[in-house]
């Protein structure tokens, strides 16, 4: 530890000039980065005038937001990027153009950073998203030793109300579980405004249980949103 003090002492101007805040743990370099990338993040923000960017700087700073990088790459189970995904995935989140300006079959413009191309009705991707991610609930939940059924139909004799899945056996406090899953894109336009982290997540589970709230006397419904910046 004196080796370690005695060097720092010597550059301890240096360090000046970045910070005048020091780790409480010195011997780890760990600590001495966080500091710096924490100083390299405000510069960002002070910077960044686009609300767009801002928003993107903003989620990508989620605690999940990062945990795709860490999944074990499977062809099997479906994990594998190629490398038109890992590129796309990588635009996104820097900020860089995905592609060129175009107009879109439904008609409107999807600009260089496609996010029209999330929200649009008429992108099938959207709907292998959506299908993906409900077959992975439906698996989670099989393993857990919950049967259950996906695109379940006439939960009610009055309404014709089809969420994405519901438990054959009671989950909660004897009631069976129902679920439906969504995945909105988290820099549309409609969410830029007062944006938040997790806004568009929210909004869309607020939107399930207002659709899904006849339901509630016989079954426990849950939402699930997972937008696509990965929070």
């Amino acid at each position: 530890n004196y080796n370690f003090m005695e060097m720092s002492y010597k550059h301890i101007d240096k360090w000046l000039e970045i910070s005048d805040v020091f780790p409480e743990n010195v011997n780890r370099q760990n600590n001495w980065d966080q500091i710096i990338c924490k100083i390299n993040q405000q510069k960002l923000f002070t910077l960044t005038h686009d609300q767009y960017h801002l928003a993107r700087l903003q989620s990508i700073l989620l605690k999940n937001a990062g945990a795709w990088l860490k999944v074990i790459p499977s062809e099997n189970i479906g994990t594998r990027l190629n490398n038109d995904e890992v590129r796309i995935s990588i635009c996104l989140r820097l900020g860089l153009p995905i592609f060129e300006r175009h107009l879109c079959k439904c008609g409107l413009v999807v600009d260089e950073f496609g996010r029209h191309c999330f929200s649009c009705n008429m992108n099938n991707g959207r709907f292998i998203r959506h299908q993906l991610l409900n077959d992975t609930i439906h698996r989670t939940l099989v393993n857990a030793g919950i049967p259950n059924r996906t695109e379940a139909s006439n939960l009610l004799r009055a309404d014709n109300l089809r969420p994405d899945g519901v438990s054959i056996i009671p989950f909660i406090k004897g009631k069976p579980l129902v679920w439906d899953v969504t995945s909105p894109h988290s820099l549309i336009e409609t969410n830029l405004n007062n944006f938040y982290p997790g806004k568009a997540a929210e909004q869309a589970e607020n939107k399930k249980i207002l659709k899904y709230h006849v339901l509630e006397e016989n079954y426990h419904f849950s939402p699930i949103a997972i937008e696509t910046m990965g929070e």
